[in-house]
């Protein structure tokens, strides 16, 4: 599921960019500016109710089947980075590499059920300092953020009331959780204060626009095309569940690729994203496989 591969540029329609929004707080608007680069394209881990998956590498054109023992249905990935899963199966959660198979556990989790949680990680679980955040809507209007930090037997929950719809989107940046929603309302909570700021993000022409910062990634909510589909051998009547992640444009710049969901059917699909220099670093880290959250 966390692949990136690099790989040829998208076509012309698929490179275009999403823009990179300049924020501003929740009682005023924000505008955008939109910067183009190419992009290296990521690889695709597809999986359903049992432990056959298909890859795709999209510069190669590539689908493989492999076998994944650990994907035995009752699996959902709700977030993805660095060559790294994070999984949950009823209220565990957990770490997992599909290549290596390292597996690394985390405390149980305070709720039992999970399947429409958002989460994201703030670097590789082998890093001393890597921090798990899991979200929901625990009601209409609050947002409830869980989180662990390196060395917590327990998680901690967080609460916070917002005007989010379905939230379609988590990422970690230089300190930051972001969390998207279907909308144009966008959240972050700050690892060091753990402290909330809300934000609109409007079109980058928006005029009347009091800016307070700009995003510091790009971001895509649609990134799946009916070709692109066709390559990874979905049939028609499957539905496509995907869990986003964040890849790299240029040296300059990272996009967000939000979840997505899409072609609902009778059977469904998991995909999960990430890119191939991150599995490479992943590769050299996973000597370290448990107690990651315990001294």
């Amino acid at each position: 599921m966390l692949l990136e591969e690099t790989g040829a540029a998208e076509s012309q329609e698929s490179n275009s960019v999403t823009d990179i929004p300049r924020l501003a707080k929740a009682s005023s608007n924000a505008s955008a500016e939109c910067e183009y680069a190419s992009y290296q394209e990521p690889r695709f881990l597809l999986y359903n109710d049992n432990s056959h998956c298909r890859l795709y590498t999209p510069s190669s054109d590539k689908l493989q089947t492999i076998h994944i023992p650990e994907f035995d249905g009752t699996i959902t990935c709700i977030a993805s980075m660095e060559g790294w899963l994070l999984l949950s199966q009823n209220s565990s959660v957990f770490f997992f590499c599909p290549f290596s198979r390292a597996r690394i556990d985390l405390p149980k989790f305070p709720h039992s059920n999970l399947s429409d949680h958002v989460a994201a990680f703030s670097s590789s679980p082998a890093s001393p300092d890597c921090v798990v955040c899991v979200i929901k809507h625990s009601n209409g209007i609050t947002l409830e953020v869980n989180m662990l930090k390196r060395g917590a037997t327990e998680w901690i929950a967080h609460k916070h009331e917002n005007r989010l719809t379905s939230i379609t989107g988590a990422i970690f940046y230089d300190g930051i959780f972001y969390f998207l929603d279907s909308g144009r309302s966008l959240i972050t909570l700050s690892i060091d204060s753990e402290t909330f700021d809300d934000y609109f993000i409007l079109d980058p022409n928006a005029p009347g626009t009091a800016v307070v910062g700009t995003l510091p990634f790009a971001y895509r909510r649609k990134y799946f095309s009916d070709s692109m589909k066709q390559k990874m051998g979905l049939e028609n009547g499957e539905s496509l569940s995907t869990c986003g992640t964040l890849v790299p444009i240029s040296s300059q710049i990272d996009r967000y690729i939000h979840n997505e969901n899409l072609n609902a059917g009778m059977k469904r699909n998991h995909v999960a994203t990430r890119g191939y220099g991150s599995i490479l670093d992943s590769f050299r880290s996973h000597q370290i496989r448990a107690g990651l959250f315990k001294d």
